[in-house]
């Protein structure tokens, strides 16, 4: 509704919509960023091919979408989206093996996360 992007979608379409985010969070919180990025892609998938099927179904994949997303933008010196899911990937993997728990990674360890890549 923010977006001014509400009347794309029928209110069955958008009840789905919102239902498929309940079952992909369960019964955990959902986060702003989180419904932020289902709701860009909700309306990305609506404005290029109408389907909103196509949707992801899991977290993951969901920010992987909104990582392609991200880098559609980029227009100098711009990676393939495999190599940026890659680059991700370790990163998160930096801020994740202290304890399994989210947690900011050093710049330096990101730098060698990435220099272990072959960059």
């Amino acid at each position: 509704m923010q977006r001014g992007k509400r009347d794309r979608f029928t209110d069955q379409e958008f009840f789905d919509a919102c239902n498929r985010l309940s079952l992909m969070v369960g019964q955990n919180n959902i986060t702003v960023l989180l419904a932020k990025v289902y709701a860009e892609q909700l309306i990305a998938s609506k404005d290029v091919a109408s389907n909103i099927s196509a949707l992801p179904e899991n977290i993951p994949n969901l920010m992987l979408g909104y990582i392609n997303e991200l880098n559609r933008d980029v227009t100098d010196d711009r990676f393939d989206d495999r190599t940026v899911h890659q680059d991700a990937k370790a990163i998160a993997w930096e801020c994740l093996q202290q304890s399994y728990q989210l947690a900011t990674a050093k710049r330096a360890d990101a730098i060698a996360a990435l220099a272990g890549l072959g960059y």
